[in-house]
């Protein structure tokens, strides 16, 4: 997958043929019978193309490459971990870190656009929040940035006091 993406990320035009591919997943992930269709290794590379060429008609002719070589090299199994990869690729161009919140309750508008604000300060980098609660860590936040965690909940603190005292 990543050969790929790095082969992709390469392009002129990147940014185009990563938003196509970001419509082909979203059909995909609508049509179930697509993705199937266009993962037989039973049906013939050429009605895989027809149908690539059909139903993507409007697309990039360099996106239409792409899946078409995806299909030659019967690699369409592969295609959201390239889409991944190419993300990954997209955002150390573009200096994106993408970082995931997690808090015990719903954050409000007001709290999301100051914690992003800091957060692209403290990071240097332009910031791309997805915010999930989840009630059990009781409060705080836990924001996951790549590999790295910061666990400032209130249930890591208890834990953390539980392991002293015993």
């Amino acid at each position: 997958a990543k050969r790929y993406a790095t082969a992709l990320s390469g392009l002129d035009e990147k940014e185009l043929v990563f938003s196509e591919l970001l419509s082909v997943r979203n059909t995909l992930n609508d049509s179930a019978d697509l993705r199937t269709f266009l993962e037989n290794p039973i049906v013939s590379n050429i009605d895989k193309k027809d149908v690539i060429n059909k139903v993507f008609a409007d697309f990039n002719v360099k996106t239409l490459n792409f899946l078409s070589v995806l299909v030659d090299k019967n690699r369409f199994l592969y295609f959201d971990s390239i889409l991944q990869e190419l993300q990954n690729d997209l955002d150390v161009i573009n200096n994106v870190k993408r970082v995931e919140v997690i808090s015990a309750v719903p954050l409000t508008d007001d709290e999301m656009f100051k914690l992003k604000d800091i957060l692209q300060r403290k990071l240097s980098s332009v910031v791309e929040p997805s915010y999930l609660v989840d009630e059990t860590i009781i409060a705080g936040l836990i924001l996951k940035i790549g590999d790295k965690v910061i666990d400032n909940s209130l249930k890591t603190r208890f834990s953390s006091m539980k392991r002293q005292l015993i």
